[in-house]
């Protein structure tokens, strides 16, 4: 089975013409059109990484972690998301698999994050955010931006200070995470190779 390449194989996350995602205004055609070519361009994108990650290894690591997660206080779970409160650290514990539907998908998930965080950090003043993206893909520049522009400073405006980041296998999906966290305001974002180092250094920013 031949293995995607998403370091140098162009097809793969080009990027696309910029469209709003949350409180847009009724889509025009031109808008609709570019709507269907983003979910086409996943659709491309899904098909190719799940030669790669859809293995029977992958899926059992994935079974593993969410029936860890299912002991925890569990607040959205799709194909592509998990999303639970750890009180453990505490934090807001986010597990992406694979890659998101389309961007609205994508948007929709992110926008849960912050859900949850702001229903939960007037309980617990130091709560972080832990992602563990090691199976997650490649996400479409255009969701890169949506990151950096609205998601970032909400978080960072919630009163989110830490976020630990498990990077992907994928060197095109870590080029990704790195420039949605790139130079934050206010943020500290740390990354790590496995979820023991990711949760020590949660824990000791709870202690400081």
């Amino acid at each position: 089975m031949k293995k995607p390449n998403f370091d140098t194989d162009k097809n793969i996350c080009q990027p696309v013409a910029k469209t709003g995602i949350f409180n847009r205004p009724a889509a025009s055609d031109g808008v609709k059109r570019n709507t269907t070519h983003l979910r086409h361009r996943y659709a491309i994108l899904k098909i190719n990484f799940n030669e790669v990650y859809l293995t029977m290894n992958s899926i059992a690591r994935t079974s593993l972690a969410r029936a860890a997660h299912d002991v925890r206080k569990s607040f959205y779970r799709d194909d592509y998301a998990t999303i639970l409160l750890d009180d453990s650290i505490p934090c807001v514990s986010v597990t992406t698999t694979g890659l998101p539907r389309h961007s609205e998908h994508y948007a929709m998930v992110l926008k849960k994050k912050v859900d949850l965080i702001l229903q939960e950090i007037r309980n617990y003043p130091k709560l972080h955010i832990l992602l563990d993206s090691r199976i997650a893909g490649p996400v479409l520049d255009d969701d890169v931006d949506f990151y950096k522009r609205d998601i970032l400073p909400a978080l960072e405006k919630a009163g989110v200070r830490h976020l630990a980041i498990i990077m992907p296998n994928s060197k095109h999906a870590q080029l990704s995470v790195r420039e949605m966290t790139k130079k934050p305001a206010m943020m500290n974002v740390k990354y790590f190779d496995s979820m023991r180092g990711a949760r020590h250094w949660l824990r000791k920013k709870t202690l400081q």
